[in-house]
């Protein structure tokens, strides 16, 4: 680092960044913690469920499906915003240890944006994941009433969202191959956790308990 001395005072030239500041390093610390220890225990989740199979409704089967899907999405969240955060630990230990700063960005903004897009990923399912994890499920039979698409933005370009509306009133987001193979007026079974649908099931690959269908 260069600088000048001038009556014991240290002055700083235009090309010195200033005393190293490891602040944002030990607060993304904190939040790497957390977040790997979320990732890791909704991993002991996902192996707790093992693998579920069936094709009877039983209220046991379907809480234990939704369940571990939902663990899977918040394991991926929880573990990919752990992998945000190693990066951002990474850049700022650079940035303070290189000869030049790295960015202009204060110490305060940097940080509230690399948390707010890691706690805004990983909170996506949280809504989803209460519900289902504090309630029994419900299920209900509708027919798809309507099938409709909604643009979206995704890392690769515009892309589009696909959605079902059943004959309950009941709306669900499903995968571009589910909606292909839909069509108006087929039977689904809906299972809601504290009134709010979280997973169908096609009657046709599906029974409720007691119910025999041919394959």
């Amino acid at each position: 680092m260069n600088n000048n001395t001038i009556k014991n005072m240290t002055v700083y030239t235009e090309h010195d960044k200033g005393p190293k500041d490891y602040r944002a390093v030990k607060i993304y610390a904190i939040f790497l913690v957390i977040f790997a220890v979320g990732g890791v225990f909704f991993l002991a989740q996902v192996i707790f469920y093992g693998n579920i199979t069936g094709n009877v409704l039983s209220t046991r089967f379907v809480r234990d499906y939704c369940r571990k899907d939902l663990c899977v999405n918040q394991m991926i969240a929880n573990f990919f915003s752990a992998f945000v955060i190693w990066y951002a630990i990474i850049y700022e230990w650079s940035s303070q240890n290189s000869d030049k700063k790295l960015d202009n960005i204060p110490l305060l903004p940097k940080v509230i944006l690399v948390l707010i897009i890691c706690l805004g990923f990983s909170c996506i399912d949280t809504y989803m994941t209460i519900k289902v994890f504090s309630s029994e499920p419900v299920i209900s039979t509708a027919q798809v009433s309507d099938k409709y698409t909604k643009p979206s933005l995704s890392r690769g370009g515009r892309t589009r969202r696909y959605y079902f509306k059943f004959s309950d009133g009941a709306k669900y987001k499903t995968t571009s191959e589910e909606y292909e193979e839909a069509n108006i007026g087929d039977t689904y079974y809906i299972a809601y956790f504290g009134g709010t649908a979280v997973e169908i099931f096609d009657a046709d690959e599906y029974s409720l308990p007691g119910e025999y269908t041919l394959r």
